[in-house]
């Protein structure tokens, strides 16, 4: 089962180049998941496949199932949820969630 895992360390944002682009998950109906304890497990009726996600990669993944977004957006909503400042990790983060969920099938860029 893939697992999406990433760290977050804590600096502020700075001058780091962040995807403008918009993001959204794929056949969103065809997607069952569940949480438990800070840990997805999300399963793609089309594809067949499990995925494990990690609590900022489930967040995104959540956030997504809303509306489509920016990764700046998205790492401003976790930063909110933290109570916390949007830091250049977590941008980092949400960067390679959304670039993970592309190579799995979960989100696209939208055109």
């Amino acid at each position: 089962m893939p697992f999406i895992a990433l760290a977050c360390h804590a600096s502020r944002v700075g001058e780091q180049a962040i995807d403008s682009r918009t993001w959204r998950l794929l056949e969103p109906a065809g997607l069952a998941w569940r949480c438990w304890d800070d840990e997805y497990i999300v399963f793609h009726a089309w594809s067949g496949m499990t995925h494990s996600l990690d609590a900022i990669a489930g967040t995104v993944f959540e956030l997504l199932l809303d509306h489509a977004a920016t990764a700046g957006d998205l790492a401003t909503a976790l930063a909110g949820l933290a109570d916390a400042p949007a830091t250049d990790s977590l941008s980092a983060a949400v960067q390679q969630v959304l670039h993970r969920f592309d190579e799995v099938g979960l989100a696209e860029a939208v055109p």
